[in-house]
């Protein structure tokens, strides 16, 4: 029970979880990725509308088809251009984050 003390308990929405010190969770919800087709062309949505958790002391697998890496670039900011718009929600331990995870300085 000592133990147990040590960790925090994070609210995100009506979701709760018990996170180990140095512990992080990482929520994002109806994150999209839209980008522009051509010069002057229209946006369409390459990513679309992913919600998901990622927990501290626990493996996490992204399975499907190649949106997997196109979802960590977004949720990262890495390799982002000027010609794609972000949208969404993403929370560290029930802070929103503003832009993406570089942006914040976490990654």
């Amino acid at each position: 029970i000592g133990e147990l003390k040590q960790y925090v308990i994070v609210e995100i929405n009506m979701d709760r979880f018990l996170v180990p010190p140095n512990g992080m969770v990482l929520r994002f919800e109806d994150v999209s990725l839209q980008q522009r087709e051509g010069h002057g062309g229209g946006l369409r949505t390459a990513l679309g509308h992913v919600t998901g958790t990622f927990l501290p002391n626990q493996i996490t697998a992204i399975m499907g088809d190649a949106q997997k890496s196109l979802l960590l670039k977004t949720l990262s900011g890495y390799g982002l251009h000027s010609q794609q718009r972000v949208t969404g929600h993403i929370f560290i331990n029930g802070t929103p984050v503003e832009g993406s995870l570089v942006h914040a300085g976490l990654a």
